[in-house]
């Protein structure tokens, strides 16, 4: 099994829990869940489905040192093969899909950051004094 079908597996697998989860989350009483007028509301924060540079390197399928040429062109090949548009109509193998083309945009992000060279930074100089006679 290769890791996009386990990776398929896990993303079915977490949009149940988030169904399960919105489902309990409606039984919460309407007065609780309300704010008031103009209260600031802060967005949910988003935990990222790709951490490290291993965990990139898994998710595009890549193994050893890649260049940045190679993690880009799988990462194309990878996002065209699983976007939503491309599979299937259901909307819960859509809403996978989604998930999957975001771990690859994510994996490709980490993995060019990664694999960019690093522009060195000039030594500052002391600045000069300069007094007028």
């Amino acid at each position: 099994m290769g890791f996009m079908e386990r990776l398929g597996k896990v993303v079915r697998a977490e949009i149940s829990a988030i169904t399960h989860a919105g489902q309990r989350r409606s039984t919460v009483p309407q007065a609780a869940t309300t704010t008031p007028p103009g209260a600031a509301t802060t967005p949910p924060t988003r935990t990222p489905l790709v951490t490290d540079v291993d965990g990139a390197l898994r998710v595009l399928e890549l193994t050893g040192e890649p260049t940045l040429d190679v993690v880009r062109q799988r990462a194309h090949e990878l996002a065209r093969h699983y976007h939503p548009k491309t599979t299937s109509s259901d909307a819960e193998e859509a809403r996978a899909a989604r998930l999957v083309v975001q771990a690859l945009t994510e994996a490709l992000e980490i993995l060019e950051e990664h694999l960019l060279p690093v522009a060195p930074v000039p030594p500052s100089t002391p600045p000069t004094l300069v007094i007028d006679p």
